[in-house]
């Protein structure tokens, strides 16, 4: 597994759009973070429609994040624009999200309507934090802190050549710092035959947890719908909707409940270092309504579990 830091301008850009526009969920205690967005508002003050455009990211329809699903959908589509021009590939947008899942239809296709004018406004973005030194100052901020999560990208890398021992597809990650977001929240595209991850940071959790979303996918994906529910039985779906994983009792919306359900638990298995912490983990989880199998509470054994025994828990370990 290949991890490597892939910092993007269009990114940056977009990601100060939205502090411009009053994103507040960023590291509020990091002292040189604080500093850099108090510049961004003050460069982009006086710009009333851009700031307009980018506040229609904050939806307010998630119980954790309130810029979801909109805030990251414009991250990941950042990605996908070019660094100069900012033209967005589309055609790889919508394959990447299309395979995610993440929302409902209808949602995603309300969400792509604001989408369309991004790279515009972006464009406008972009000259204006070039010309006050913004993007100057975060690309100074990302160089000093590259060590450590070079560090953090290693600590993964082992990890997961010590606890996962399935195939693993893609075989490469590429870390998109985006320090101007929340340390909290992770977002994830496939763009080819990579997996991006844009976050904060590196941390192994966030990283172990989008990878692990491949070998679960590929795993669903061919279960048959009974099964798939069985998977979902001891989910709480109003507790799930509030935060972002179902919106109905469509297949869609199952497949979704399931999957980060599935890859939770997983992370738990995997990661905790005894049965105290794991059964900590699986009891936080089903308190946040994520399906756990009722036999994984009183099934003994020794912690971490290798990837393989943990998909062979959750009937999932097959080709």
């Amino acid at each position: 597994m290949n991890l490597t830091i892939a910092p993007r301008t269009s990114v940056a850009s977009v990601a100060m759009g939205l502090i411009a526009s009053g994103y507040d969920l960023y590291d509020r205690q990091d002292q040189e973070v604080e500093a850099l967005c108090r510049r961004v508002r003050d460069v982009f003050a006086d710009d009333r429609e851009l700031i307009a455009y980018f506040s229609r990211a904050r939806t307010g329809g998630n119980a954790v994040n309130p810029y979801w699903p909109r805030g990251s959908d414009a991250l990941i589509a950042a990605w996908f624009m070019e660094n100069h021009t900012l033209h967005c590939d589309w055609d790889a947008y919508t394959a990447s999200q299309d395979r995610a899942h993440s929302t409902a239809p209808a949602q995603r296709r309300e969400t792509m309507r604001w989408l369309e004018d991004l790279p515009g406004w972006a464009a406008q973005v972009l000259p204006r934090a070039q010309q006050h030194g913004l993007l100057a100052e975060l690309a100074a901020l990302e160089q000093a802190r590259s060590a450590g999560w070079q560090d953090a990208l290693l600590t993964c890398r082992q990890f997961l050549a010590r606890q996962a021992d399935v195939p693993l597809a893609p075989r490469h990650i590429l870390f998109c710092p985006s320090l101007l977001m929340a340390p909290q929240l992770t977002d994830m595209a496939h763009d080819g035959n990579y997996l991006v991850v844009i976050a904060a940071s590196p941390r192994m959790a966030s990283l172990v947890h989008e990878v692990f979303h491949d070998v679960v996918h590929a795993r669903l994906a061919r279960m048959p719908r009974e099964a798939l529910q069985r998977l979902t039985d001891s989910a709480d779906r109003q507790k799930l909707s509030a935060l972002g994983y179902a919106w109905g009792t469509d297949e869609d919306s199952s497949l979704r409940m399931a999957e980060e359900s599935c890859v939770r638990v997983l992370c738990c298995l995997t990661m905790s270092r005894d049965g105290t912490q794991a059964a900590g983990c699986l009891d936080a989880l089903r308190a946040e309504g994520f399906a756990v199998p009722d036999h994984l509470f009183t099934r003994r054994t020794s912690y971490p579990l290798r990837l393989s025994e943990a998909l062979d828990i959750l009937g999932l370990h097959f080709q």
